[in-house]
């Protein structure tokens, strides 16, 4: 299961996801995702990942995907930085 949440903050918009991105949640948190960047043109959007325990392949492909196109990704767990920071996400920086 996967719940995301858009907050509007003064600069912009900030997901807050909870729980495991992969299968079909994948392409839920992509339109989330989506929608916050169309209404938030100026600023990156903000991705806290503080509550995210998994993430599939397509999830995290998804999340670098992200990450290359401008969201900031906030607040992962250590396993989610490392998962991230492997081969396709060498040379990226993941806030904790």
């Amino acid at each position: 299961m996967l719940r995301v949440t858009t907050r509007q903050t003064d600069n912009g918009f900030t997901l807050i996801v909870e729980g495991r991105v992969k299968g079909p949640w994948v392409g839920e948190l992509e339109k989330a995702w989506q929608a916050a960047r169309k209404l938030n043109s100026k600023e990156a959007v903000v991705v806290d990942l503080s509550a995210v325990s998994f993430a599939d392949w397509r999830g995290r492909k998804l999340l670098l995907e992200m990450r290359n196109q401008g969201a900031k990704l906030v607040g992962s767990s250590m396993f989610l930085s490392k998962m991230l920071e492997g081969t396709a996400g060498a040379g990226l920086k993941f806030e904790n």
